[in-house]
């Protein structure tokens, strides 16, 4: 895909609540080249061939507990731990913490994948507790 194509799906998910079947795909971290209606309980389109983003975030959150996820990490200009998360998007959850007031000190973002949300969600817990990332609530740094 080119880099003009994924700006402007990134464009798309970003600023629109209306997906199409390659916005649905790049949403959930899947191939873009994928056909999402014959995902099992997809929710349909509506006339105009759209899903909106809370539709397709309802399925997704109904299927990841078997769904794999990533485990990503920002980090600043001298390699400090910002930030762990899970996401079954990466890139889309990092657009989403462009709102953050620390996003601006991201210089490198690193993933891994684990093939459910649970054992994800495992690794971050203990990614948290061992490397104590700046910006993460329960594992902030205290003065």
């Amino acid at each position: 895909m080119s880099l003009q194509r994924t700006a402007e799906l990134m464009a798309q998910l970003t600023d629109a609540a209306w997906f199409d079947e390659r916005a649905c795909a790049a949403y959930l971290g899947i191939t873009v080249d994928t056909d999402v209606s014959k995902l099992p309980g997809f929710p349909p389109p509506d006339e105009r061939g759209l899903r909106h983003v809370l539709d397709v975030e309802e399925w997704a959150q109904s299927t990841r507990a078997e769904t794999e996820t990533a485990l990503y990490r920002h980090y600043d200009g001298r390699g400090a731990l910002l930030y762990v998360g899970i996401s079954l998007c990466a890139i889309y959850r990092l657009s989403q913490h462009r709102r953050k007031p620390w996003s601006r000190q991201i210089a490198r973002v690193s993933i891994e994948w684990h093939p459910t949300r649970s054992a994800a969600l495992a690794a971050e817990k203990k990614a948290i507790k061992r490397e104590r990332p700046i910006h993460n609530v329960i594992g902030a740094r205290r003065g």
